[in-house]
């Protein structure tokens, strides 16, 4: 790093955890060695002795990142004692087990949605372990989330009953942005998230076009079928806005961070200057700046850094405490994201959802939509 890029960046790192103003800094403490580590095996420069395995194991495994260390440190033939290893091998065939099952139920549920002409998009964790990752097994995730067009929605839920899954509660398409669904298939537990929206957190909704990030999607080749999943650049700012769109005290888990170091690493100049210009266009700029800038300086250093750095030092704080409002004052998130409707008849369809869901939650302790 040069020393302009290095001033700048010590100026920034007070300023870099969650994008909500008043939620904590990142737990780096609870990290343990995980991140020295991370940094180490990212760079292409681990040494055994600079490795405290039996901390790892335990800081790897709660931040979901046990298997990536695993595979990679495998593949620079590092020297694990011996009771660890099996351990970490074992957590590695595991998973590469379970993600092979996903793949079969993933083809199964899109091979019904184009049967039935619905337009689904895998996103998150799983769009990713099965494609900026080694392994399938290296980015665990404990469901599947699918995202749709908000007009296919009758069509989802009928598509996901007839294979077999049972929803969960529905409060309207505009008090949240998902409805979850299990199901079973040969024994093992699935479950799918079924998203019409990026996010639960309404500061964020209707700001990505889905029809777009449908449009754009790319095929991804399974071993009995096929499903559709995100471009880099655009599963990049899907990870940062759900990091922002978190609940304000969640801490950042470290594979959050991960994905977002790999997903850079994959963008190209252009790639990224046009997603620069698109977080602009959407009112995103700030959160693909704070999130890139995180993970800059927790894994570091990140492709882009430079842009990335220049991001960070515009973040706008007045934006900022606009979303701490929304976070805060749900009424004020409730107007913010109805100016953003398009027409007064998904207006009033809001104020129709809204006011059973307030009084249904009346008396309840609850963090409501996020």
């Amino acid at each position: 790093m040069n020393q302009p890029d290095a001033d700048k960046l010590a100026k920034l790192d007070p300023a870099l955890t969650h994008y909500y103003p008043d939620a904590p800094v990142v737990n780096e403490a609870g990290w343990g060695p995980a991140p020295g580590i991370l940094r180490a095996l990212l760079s292409g420069e681990p040494r055994d002795a600079d490795i405290d395995w039996r901390g790892l194991l335990g800081s790897a495994r709660n931040e979901g990142i046990i298997n990536f260390v695993t595979f990679r440190a495998l593949q620079a033939g590092l020297t694990v004692p011996g009771e660890i290893s099996q351990q970490m091998r074992h957590s590695l065939m595991t998973g590469e087990a379970d993600k092979l099952s996903g793949d079969f139920e993933l083809a199964r549920i899109f091979a019904a949605a184009d049967e039935a002409g619905l337009r689904l998009l895998l996103i998150k964790g799983e769009a990713l372990a099965r494609t900026i990752y080694p392994s399938g097994a290296c980015r665990p995730s404990g469901d599947f989330d699918l995202l749709m067009d908000t007009v296919q929605l009758e069509l989802g839920e009928q598509v996901m009953a007839e294979l077999g899954y049972t929803p969960g509660a529905f409060e309207g398409v505009h008090m949240f942005g998902q409805r979850t669904w299990q199901g079973r298939d040969q024994g093992r537990p699935f479950v799918v998230d079924l998203h019409w929206d990026l996010t639960n957190r309404r500061f964020f909704r209707n700001r990505l076009s889905v029809d777009t990030l449908l449009d754009r999607a790319q095929q991804l080749p399974l071993p009995d079928g096929c499903a559709w999943i995100p471009t880099a650049r655009d599963a990049l700012l899907i990870a940062c806005v759900h990091l922002a769109a978190a609940k304000p005290h969640m801490p950042v888990d470290l594979r959050w961070l991960l994905d977002i170091f790999l997903l850079l690493d994959e963008l190209e100049q252009a790639q990224f200057n046009a997603l620069v210009a698109e977080a602009r266009d959407t009112g995103l700029v700030d959160v693909l700046a704070n999130y890139c800038g995180l993970a800059d300086r927790v894994l570091g250093p990140c492709r882009h850094r430079g842009g990335i750095l220049e991001l960070v030092s515009r973040i706008d704080p007045a934006r900022k405490r606009q979303y701490q409002r929304c976070c805060e004052q749900r009424w004020y998130d409730l107007l913010e994201y109805g100016r953003r409707l398009p027409g007064w008849k998904q207006r009033s369809e809001l104020l129709r959802q809204t006011l059973p869901y307030v009084f249904s939650r009346l008396g309840r302790s609850s963090d409501g939509p996020v």
